[in-house]
C-alpha cells in the first residue's frame, strides 16, 4: 500500500496493483490505485483488457507470479523485485527485450563522486 501511494503522489504513471479479494481491491483502489487486477486470474489478459501496456512492475512476490509477470510485460518493459527469488528463470524476459532489477531498501547506491 505504501508504493501504492508514493507512485500516485510522485509519479504521473498509471498504478495498477494486484488483489486476490474484494477487500484488498477495495484497499488498493482506497490506497490511490487508478485499476486493481485479480491475481489469481489472468493478469495478462485483465491488463490487456483494460487496454494497458505494462512497462513497469514492482514486484513483492516474485516467484509465486514469475509467469504471470513475464506475460504481462510489456516489449522492453522491466520487472522490479523487492524479494529474493532464488533461482529465477531470466529467460522469459529476452524475447521481449525487458529487464529485471532489485531494489533494497537500505542498500548503498553507487559512489557518483569516483
Amino acid at each position: 500500500s505504501v508504493a501504492i501511494q508514493l507512485l500516485r503522489a510522485l509519479t504521473g504513471l498509471r498504478v495498477v496493483a494486484t488483489a486476490g479479494g474484494a477487500d484488498s481491491r477495495d484497499w488498493c483502489l482506497a490506497m490511490g490505485a487508478h485499476d486493481v487486477l485479480d491475481h489469481g486470474g489472468d493478469l495478462a489478459a485483465q491488463a490487456s483488457a483494460l487496454g494497458l501496456p505494462v512497462t513497469a512492475v514492482l514486484s513483492a512476490h516474485t516467484a509465486a507470479h514469475w509467469p504471470a509477470l513475464c506475460a504481462l510485460l510489456a516489449p522492453g518493459g522491466l520487472v522490479c523485485a523487492l524479494d529474493e527469488p532464488a533461482g529465477l528463470d531470466l529467460l522469459p524476459l529476452r524475447g521481449k527485450a525487458g529487464g529485471f532489477v532489485w531494489q533494497a531498501v537500505f542498500a548503498r547506491g553507487a559512489d557518483r563522486e569516483r
